[in-house]
């Protein structure tokens, strides 16, 4: 069964651009590559892959489910099992980086949560900054801080949208990805991922 199958969809949402027609599958364990430079779409194909952007044309699947056919309580199902990160959906700015990175943790009610960010934070080298609310850090930080977000949660199907590229950030998804998970990566440069199985490539509808 496939974590993620776009087929032939063309997305546009206001405030995030449009993107298609797109075909991504995405398998276990699979890392792919959407590529693409500014104004190609690359945060609406995301949001659409978790049906916040609903397709202009063509479909979308989770987990071998069409999201068309999925009422609100499924699709939020469905959604758990996925963990995004992207400025499409950005840090709270009234919490620091801590809470923002425990906020999945705690409305899941998993155990835990302060180690799990404890050694994110410091795998990600935020720990010096973790008290200070996302206005008040660099750009960077504010960047690694969505990453480690998405990374707390135990997700089957990760949606990085350029994610930054530090060798800690590369062994915590390599590590997920190895457990069994699978990410759809949003990138401008190709060669940053190697690894990757395979490489879309993304134009403005």
């Amino acid at each position: 069964m496939s974590f993620l199958t776009v087929d032939v969809a063309t997305f546009h949402e206001p405030g995030h651009g449009s993107v298609g027609p797109v075909d991504v599958v995405v398998e276990p364990g699979e890392l792919v590559l959407a590529v693409g430079g500014e104004g190609s779409g690359k945060t609406v194909l995301l949001r659409g892959c978790l049906g916040l952007a609903a397709p202009k044309s063509g479909a979308v699947a989770l987990f071998g489910t069409p999201l068309a056919s999925l009422d609100h309580d499924s699709l939020m199902a469905l959604r758990a099992r996925c963990a995004l990160a992207s400025s499409g959906a950005p840090l709270v700015a009234n919490q620091s980086l801590f809470d923002n990175i425990a906020l999945p943790l705690w409305m899941r009610g998993a155990p835990g949560a302060a180690l799990v960010v404890g050694e994110l934070l410091e795998r990600l080298e935020l720990v010096e900054v973790a008290a200070r609310r996302p206005d008040d850090v660099l750009p960077r930080h504010r960047d690694l801080a969505l990453l480690a977000r998405a990374l707390a949660v135990p997700a089957e199907l990760y949606l990085l949208d350029e994610p930054p590229i530090t060798p800690a950030a590369r062994a915590l998804l390599r590590a997920r990805l190895d457990a069994g998970a699978a990410a759809l990566i949003t990138v401008r440069h190709e060669a940053h991922f190697p690894e990757a199985s395979r490489r879309v490539l993304l134009g403005a509808a």
